[in-house]
């Protein structure tokens, strides 16, 4: 909560000094501990012990002047004060309907509605039936509220600016709003000092606007001007800038304790060093080991590999399918295993391991861009590529800080540098191809859902890179798949040719890739990494594939 509270408050107070954004942080994170703190006098107390913690209300008599012409109201809420204090009021004064994210727990979703309604508010679930029921009570005159400041789903929102950062933004409340004339209210529930009780503020706001991205910008304009009256009081610690434009470096992304780090990274070194002094044969007998516990133990690595077979290869029967999802499973293993191998052993040695080199043929006049896939073993592919070219890797920073430091550790040390998902680095990439460079990027690495599309991939809709048509259409650099597939005695490394019209539109390459890569998955299948969750980010609509 601190760390994400910092960065919010460092991006949308760029102007205070270090000093001022620590304070306000810290008053910031009091206050968050405070409304905790009163969320069971909210739910549990008596109604009459809640409205009389109300000490004084803003706005109500011309709100009601507005509202007696029968009028509906649509109060925008945001995490400001004390919000389930103001339910207890809303609900009272103006029987409120709430639109609400239900909780993921069933029991707590349960005990959460039984405590908010009995401030007579009624609180409807967000979808499409939530908002066909909040519609219906608008158009009867009715009184209805959202809040304004969490992230709609992927799928939908608009960006609008907040306190000058772009933040993704629902579109319902201004559409409620232009559908239905109904009267806007900025409503929050401002805390007193030593705990003299609480001050409703209700401001109305036009909304309405025909313009869309108006009545968007009006809605966060409406938030970010009441929250800087009392900022120590909003919801900091809020990821309210998680989902980014396309390009735009991500955020929340915070580095473990450094002295956690440095042990971490200190065993992870020295296992990885010991493996290294291991011949191929004794790791793929330890690696035997791990694939049997994963096998044994049913975990997660097991039922997604389970599920991306079944959903890529619904022709198959079970026997073929199990048969692949353990042989996967084993091949995994023995990549993890192989890691110190191939980080850690000389030159001479890993040369010795290369078994042969096909296809460089492709890769001899200008630049190239080499897909790197998690088919057999991708840092083979790696380290021949950064000792045999001037080569970066278009590169996802891995969530876990300690490998994160050895992989760009490594990366330096075998030639390579690193370029992060952003949008300066996709320049960067396309001046790199022009100089004659090579890039690689695994081509089967879910983006972000604005900086891709959905396309087939075994006749599953994926999520694809649009990074590539990007780089493909301003260069025409030489397209290969670069695998390096595992044999007992070591790897034969393969630059395998893919075919694309730079002619064509950003949906028809990446269909000819997705294809080739199929073509390319399916002959080597069992090296395949079927244990990512390839299709996790799922178009409008469409069902979840991985249940927890």
């Amino acid at each position: 909560m601190a760390q994400v509270s910092k960065e919010n408050i460092d991006l949308c107070y760029p102007l205070l000094s270090e000093q001022q954004k620590t304070d306000l942080t810290k008053r910031s994170l009091r206050e968050t501990g405070k409304t905790i703190m009163e969320t069971p006098f909210a739910w549990a107390s008596p109604g009459a012990a809640c409205m009389q913690s109300i000490i004084s209300v803003e706005g109500k008599a011309e709100l009601d002047e507005r509202r007696a012409r029968g009028q509906g109201i649509i109060f925008v809420i945001p995490h400001l004060g004390n919000w389930e204090v103001i339910n207890h009021f809303l609900g009272s004064h103006y029987a409120l309907t709430h639109m609400y994210l239900p909780n993921r727990s069933p029991a707590m979703e349960e005990l959460i509605q039984a405590c908010r309604s009995r401030a007579g508010t009624n609180f409807v679930a967000a979808g499409i039936s939530g908002i066909r029921s909040q519609l219906q009570i608008l158009k009867a005159g009715g009184v209805i509220g959202a809040m304004p400041d969490q992230e709609p789903d992927v799928h939908t929102g608009k960006f609008a600016r907040f306190f000058g950062q772009p933040a993704l933004t629902s579109q319902l409340i201004p559409g409620l709003a232009r559908r239905t004339s109904a009267i806007c209210v900025v409503a929050y529930c401002k805390r007193l000092g030593d705990g003299a009780g609480f001050k409703v503020i209700l401001k109305q706001v036009d909304l309405g606007s025909p313009d869309e991205t108006i009545s968007i910008q009006a809605l966060n304009d409406a938030v970010e001007n009441v929250v800087s009256r009392i900022p120590e009081q909003y919801l900091w610690s809020y990821k309210r800038f998680r989902t980014r434009e396309d390009g735009d470096k991500e955020l929340y992304h915070f580095p473990d304790n450094p002295v956690s780090v440095l042990v971490e990274k200190t065993i992870i070194r020295g296992l990885l060093r010991i493996t290294s002094l291991l011949n191929l044969a004794s790791l793929h007998l330890l690696s035997a080991l791990l694939a049997g516990y994963i096998l044994l133990i049913r975990g997660k690595h097991l039922k997604v590999t389970s599920r991306n077979v079944s959903i890529c290869y619904p022709q198959q029967d079970d026997a073929e399918k199990k048969h692949l999802v353990k042989t996967s499973i084993r091949e995994f293993s023995k990549a993890i295993f192989e890691i110190g191998k191939v980080w850690y052993c000389n030159d001479i040695h890993f040369h010795s391991m290369l078994l042969s080199v096909e296809g460089l043929e492709n890769m001899i006049e200008g630049s190239a861009i080499v897909m790197t896939p998690p088919l057999g073993n991708r840092e083979v592919v790696l380290r021949y590529l950064g000792q045999r070219f001037n080569t970066s890797e278009y590169y996802h920073p891995n969530s876990i800080s300690s490998f994160d430091e050895l992989i760009r550790q490594q990366r330096c040390s075998m030639g390579i540098a690193l370029l992060d998902h952003t949008r300066l680095h996709r320049l960067k990439l396309l001046e790199k191809l022009r100089d004659g460079e090579v890039i690689t990027l695994c081509p089967d690495q879910q983006p972000r859902l604005r900086s891709g599309a959905f396309i087939p991939f075994f006749g599953v809709e994926a999520l694809t890179t649009l990074t590539l048509p990007y780089l493909l259409r301003d260069t025409y650099p030489a397209l290969v798949f670069g695998i390096a597939l595992r044999e007992e005695a070591g790897f034969r490394l393969h630059l395998h040719p893919c075919d694309y019209d730079t002619g064509a539109d950003d949906k028809t390459i990446l269909l000819d890739i997705n294809r080739q890569f199929e073509e390319v998955v399916t002959a080597n299948r069992n090296q395949y990494r079927w244990s990512d969750k390839r299709f996790n980010i799922r178009p409008q609509g469409a069902e979840k594939l991985y249940r927890p």
